[in-house]
C-alpha cells in the first residue's frame, strides 16, 4: 500500500464521517421539531377536551360528542397530512416555535 492509496482511503472515511455527522444533525433537528409539534397537538387536544366537558348538557351530550368526535377525526386527518407533508418537505420548512 502506497501513501497516496492510504491517503485516499482516509479521505473517503473522513467524507463518510462528515456525511453521517450532517445526517445526525438533520435527524436531531427533525426530532426536535416533531417533539414541538407533538407537544403543541397534545396541549391543543387536552384543552379542547376540557372545553368540551364544560359544555356538555346531558340532554344533548351524545349529539355534541358525536359531532365533536367527527370534527376531531377530521382534525387528526388534517394534522396527519400536515405532518406527512412536513416530513417530506423538511428542508423547505422552518419552525421557529410552537404557537
Amino acid at each position: 500500500m502506497n501513501f497516496a492509496s492510504a491517503r485516499e482511503k482516509i479521505d473517503v472515511i473522513d467524507l463518510i464521517i462528515n456525511v453521517l455527522s450532517e445526517h445526525e444533525g438533520t435527524l436531531d433537528r427533525l426530532i426536535e421539531r416533531l417533539d414541538t409539534l407533538i407537544r403543541y397537538f397534545e396541549q391543543y387536544i387536552f384543552e379542547d377536551k376540557i372545553n368540551l366537558l364544560k359544555k356538555i348538557d346531558t340532554s344533548t351530550g351524545i349529539e355534541i360528542l358525536t359531532d365533536r368526535i367527527q370534527l376531531l377525526e377530521q382534525q387528526i386527518k388534517k394534522n396527519q397530512e400536515l405532518l406527512e407533508y412536513y416530513l417530506t418537505h423538511e428542508k423547505e420548512i422552518t419552525i421557529t416555535s410552537a404557537p
